[in-house]
């Protein structure tokens, strides 16, 4: 191969190497980007029982766990209340209580939503007070998250490809010639 080609080539994957990074490479002197925020949670502990619930888009998610040995508790009957409403959470059958909340019921972003939880079975009996808090809104990135630049650098490689490619067919016509 000519040493023209190797050149044009090698010059082709150096300016497209830095394009091709992807989340979690270094970019330069760009501002650290937050880490994603996890849903929506809360954990609080009674005498004898661990909760912990997640807020999944409109469904409150509980889990109960023993406090002694962190046996999951699948036999509560499990009431919530917050701001002028109140539920029943049902169990799920996989160790977990499930309850779709009333529109509403979620604050705005920041908020803090307070909750009464009434657990109660043969064994226990239990009212918690926990507090949900909505996470702030995420300022979305210009072009979001791994915008583009996979794609130009994808694209450049092509085009130093393509035209190395061009440079030796013209140039294997003219030997022939």
């Amino acid at each position: 191969m000519n040493l023209n080609i190797a050149g044009l080539l090698l010059a082709g994957l150096l300016l497209s190497a830095p394009l091709a990074a992807h989340e979690g490479h270094d970019h330069g002197d760009e501002a650290a980007q937050a880490p994603a925020q996890a849903l929506p949670r809360f954990a609080v502990q009674g005498e004898e029982l661990e909760v912990v619930g997640v807020l999944a888009a409109d469904t409150l998610v509980i889990y109960v766990d023993q406090r002694a040995d962190n046996a999951p508790v699948t036999d509560l009957a499990v009431e919530v209340e917050g701001q002028g409403w109140k539920g029943v959470a049902e169990p799920d059958g996989l160790g977990a209580y499930r309850m779709a909340l009333p529109a509403g019921a979620l604050g705005a972003p920041g908020s803090h939503l307070p909750l009464n939880l009434s657990l109660s079975n043969e064994a226990f009996a239990d009212l918690l007070l926990a507090e949900l808090i909505m996470p702030e809104a995420q300022a979305e990135t210009a072009g979001g998250a791994g915008s583009g630049g996979g794609w130009l650098g994808a694209a450049l490689l092509l085009a130093t490809l393509g035209g190395a490619g061009f440079i030796l067919r013209r140039r294997a016509g003219r030997k022939s010639s």
